[in-house]
């Protein structure tokens, strides 16, 4: 029941940040954002391991139809951040097929957290 309910709580927050982070994208430039996103809240006790965040996270986004990869990114830095985990925003861009795209996502504890991107064409322009 204790879990179930860290569950519900989780899945709330998830959907607070992420509509927070949307609007916010709208009204600041991107380097305020991205400085916006690193919570100042005292971080809690680990009650969740990093995988079991960014997976349930991931079912949450897939569930609401979240799929900004920067809200998703950044939704999850701050959920990680009040669990006393920490992560790097990361952006990449390509062009090898001559249509500009970008990407961000998570590193966590050296392993990379795409959002079921594959990455390896992506060229790192920044870590935040």
């Amino acid at each position: 029941m204790r879990l179930k309910l860290l569950y519900i709580g989780l899945a709330l927050e998830i959907l607070f940040l992420a509509a927070k982070y949307y609007i916010l994208k709208y009204f600041q430039d991107f380097k305020t954002f991205t400085k916006s996103s690193v919570s100042k809240d005292k971080t809690h006790k680990k009650n969740l391991n990093a995988v079991q965040i960014v997976m349930f996270s991931n079912k949450v986004f897939k569930l609401f139809k979240i799929d900004s990869c920067l809200i998703k990114s950044v939704t999850t830095r701050e959920l990680l951040k009040k669990q006393g985990y920490k992560s790097n925003l990361i952006i990449g861009i390509k062009n090898d097929t001559g249509t500009f795209e970008s990407h961000c996502w998570l590193e966590i504890q050296n392993k990379m957290y795409t959002h079921d991107k594959d990455i390896s064409k992506f060229k790192i322009i920044t870590k935040i």
